[in-house]
């Protein structure tokens, strides 16, 4: 039956995805356990049958009775992989960067599930005509089956005749899993190791250039001295591309780390990420490690690079900077935090050249004239493109650093003015008037004025030049515009309509939910919001609460979908709802593994336990139809008449079932080992989805074989004539 699923699965799904993804491949993992639940289930119910002709020394077609096996099972196990099917139906409604993860594996084992439902009631039949031949191995001799059977026995017994404390011990316990659940954390992604580190420290805004590239090679040094560090690569400033507008404040430095073999012994990713944090530390520096590709998708997503972030929606940068600072305080105090770094808005320092538009226009020249040099000089300008075989490089032409590297050296550069052909410039000659009509303008300039710019040029306010348009002179540009350094936002973000500014929060050793419950607690008490402003939460916190939102609705409906195919399977509520009762139980084992692993619920959690909820389904099933066929041929023969035969009918029946519900059980324990005990690069997230499903089925079997049935013979004993009950 695997084989031909999954060549079936793989013409399903290959037109679907393109390829087979490694998610994809995950998702036939999840599902090799429960492809082979029908097969086992209908094989064993065909072997009883045959087994019981053959002792009772009746002659029968083997193929008729086979058929006749597979009529009796086929449409309760062709409903309960149906289930299996359905119950994977809210992992195709998630969306962004978890619904392009998690979307292949829940195509893959749909998809699985889909021809594995099929193919039980059409191949599987056929293939039992044709291979279950010769003499039948009775049960009895099969060591394993007789141990079980012979330890089941006495405990199922002592469940049914105690029933009443036994359902209420079950209830007990289920209620009692509520403590270990809230006690767990809450993450959108587990933490998915890349093999390398990214570190993103920020400093001030203002920082220079030389200071930053000193500061970057003194954090690559220290970096390199854990010797779990095979390679550094540091970057300061952005790319010359319109997707990359990191500041110079902001740095990205890539660790690649040596393989795991050769780390010291005991050292794990969060231990070598708080040695690397301790060297680098360094005032006024806020530290953010993540990984380079995590990085990229969470910038993407929200545009936060660290764990949680806040935004601050408002009207005035100087106003959203008050309250950034007030959360940085704040936050820095929450148990949990690495670090906490408020964007500056207004902390960035600018050199402001405003023209002096009444002065210019005394030399008759223009705004744009006097901007035309200032870009030139400082700026440059690009004269000429060089290539250099494939490379090609631009020409840029400016002055040298020492004229433009502060505002006394920029106010001498010399802005060109025009005068009239054949006369001296204006005051050339001190207290002598000009003829020059254009120099006219120039004139109320004074005496002082002229003799000033004469100290300053050192032969007059002008140096005469010749141009085919007429004399040239030359005038320093602190004559013409007003040259200071003021202080403003580096970089203006907005959001909404609204201006934004941002806080980002890196965690270590708590969990994004706990973490973000506590830190609205603490804002709340100590953050005074002006009216006209408002604060969001985002970053994973965001992802992870649109995820919630999501499920929310969608959960229910399945659990709906499910109960509406086991209705018309089972045709009757109550056996629905007994059916129904496996979703819990195997939410018991779920939360207590995840609780005892130390993992938090994350959207690879919640895949793990939806693909529980149809294995819990089908496995509780498989029980109510064995109890339903022996209580209905014992009260057709008449055997079953009070509560005792009941609960003997009921012993005999979970008995001589025991076998295929503990073979069907342990095909998805076994098929799940391998995910659990990998170490592989993914295997963080696969562990996620399969510890649920390990700890949800150890439980489920376990009360499944005991739990149901007493719940069966509660139900059924309601049943029988009040003459008919017994003492029992």
């Amino acid at each position: 039956c695997i084989p031909a699923t999954d060549h079936l699965h793989v013409f399903r799904v290959d037109p679907v995805v393109a390829v087979m993804r490694i998610s994809s491949l995950a998702g036939v993992i999840l599902a090799l356990g429960d492809m082979v639940d029908s097969g086992v289930v209908l094989v064993e119910n065909a072997h009883k049958k045959i087994e019981s002709a053959e002792a009772e020394g009746r002659s029968v077609d083997r193929g008729a009775l086979i058929l006749a096996s597979a009529k009796e099972l086929g449409p309760s196990m062709f409903g309960a992989l149906l289930v299996l099917t359905v119950a994977f139906l809210p992992v195709f409604v998630l969306e962004g960067e978890e619904g392009r993860l998690f979307r292949p594996l829940a195509l893959a084992k749909t998809a699985s599930m889909a021809v594995a439902a099929v193919l039980s009631v059409t191949l599987v039949p056929a293939l039992m005509v044709l291979l279950l031949k010769g003499a039948i191995r009775p049960e009895e001799r099969n060591p394993v089956a007789r141990l079980c059977r012979n330890a089941y026995r006495p405990v199922l017994r002592f469940c049914l005749v105690h029933r009443w404390p036994m359902l209420l011990g079950a209830v007990g316990l289920t209620l009692l899993t509520a403590l270990p659940f809230t006690r767990l954390g809450s993450e959108f992604m587990p933490p998915l190791y890349e093999g390398d580190l990214l570190f993103m420290p920020i400093t001030v805004p203002s920082i220079p250039i030389e200071q930053a590239r000193a500061l970057l090679r003194w954090q690559d040094a220290q970096i390199r001295t854990v010797p779990e560090v095979d390679l550094v690569f540091g970057k300061a400033g952005r790319a010359e591309s319109a997707l990359d507008p990191a500041p110079l404040s902001m740095f990205e430095t890539v660790v690649r780390l040596k393989p795991r073999d050769q780390w010291r012994k005991g050292m794990t990713i969060e231990r070598i990420t708080e040695e690397l944090s301790a060297k680098v530390a360094s005032p006024g520096i806020q530290s953010s490690w993540t990984m380079p590709i995590k990085a990229r998708i969470d910038m993407l997503s929200t545009g936060i690079r660290t764990p949680i972030g806040v935004k601050v929606f408002g009207k005035d940068l100087a106003t959203i900077s008050e309250v950034n600072d007030q959360l940085e305080r704040v936050l820095r105090k929450v148990p949990g935090t690495r670090s906490v770094y408020a964007e500056r808005e207004l902390g960035g320092f600018f050199l402001d050249i405003t023209p002096d538009r009444e002065a210019i226009s005394r030399y008759g020249v223009t705004v744009r004239d006097v901007l035309d040099v200032v870009e030139g000089a400082i700026g440059g300008m690009d004269i000429a493109t060089t290539y250099e075989g494939r490379e090609r490089y631009r020409v840029n032409v400016r002055y040298p650093r020492d004229l433009r590297d502060d505002p006394d050296s920029l106010g001498q550069i010399l802005v060109p003015v025009r005068a009239s052909p054949g006369r001296r410039p204006i005051a050339a000659r001190r207290g002598e008037p000009s003829a020059d009509p254009d120099a006219m303008g120039a004139a109320g300039m004074g005496a002082e004025t002229a003799a000033d710019e004469e100290e300053t040029m050192g032969a007059g306010p002008m140096s005469q030049g010749s141009s085919p348009l007429g004399s040239r002179a030359w005038v320093p540009l602190s004559r013409l515009a007003r040259i200071e350094t003021v202080m403003g936002p580096p970089m203006i973000k907005s959001e909404l309509g609204s201006l934004t500014g941002w806080v980002y929060v890196d965690l270590e050793g708590r969990d994004v939910g706990g973490y973000v419950e506590d830190a609205k607690a603490a804002v709340a008490r100590e953050v005074t919001l002006p009216a006209g402003y408002s604060l969001k939460w985002t970053g994973q916190y965001e992802l992870l609460e649109r995820v919630r939102a999501r499920l929310a609705i969608v959960l229910p409906l399945t659990l709906g979908l499910v109960f509406l195919i086991l209705y018309l399977n089972f045709r009757g509520v109550t056996q629905t709802l007994l059916v129904m009762t496996g979703v819990p139980f195997a939410a018991v084992g779920a939360v207590w593994t995840l609780y005892l692993l130390r993992f938090n619920t994350s959207v690879a959690v919640w895949v793990g336990m939806i693909a529980l909820l149809g294995v819990a389904a089908e496995t509780a099933s498989v029980m109510v139809v064995y109890l339903d066929e022996a209580w209905n041929g014992g009260r057709a023969a008449g055997t079953i008449t009070t509560v005792p035969t009941l609960i003997d009918a009921a012993v005999e029946a979970g008995t001589l079932r025991v076998r295929p519900l503990l073979m069907t059980v342990a095909t998805n324990i076994f098929g799940l080992l391998p995910v659990l005990f990998d170490t592989g690069v993914g295997s963080d997230v696969a562990k996620r989805i399969a510890a649920p499903m390990w700890g949800g089925l150890v439980s489920l079997t376990l009360l499944t074989l005991l739990i149901i049935p007493a719940a069966y013979v509660v139900w059924r004993a309601t049943q029988l004539h009040p003459l008919e009950k017994g003492t029992t």
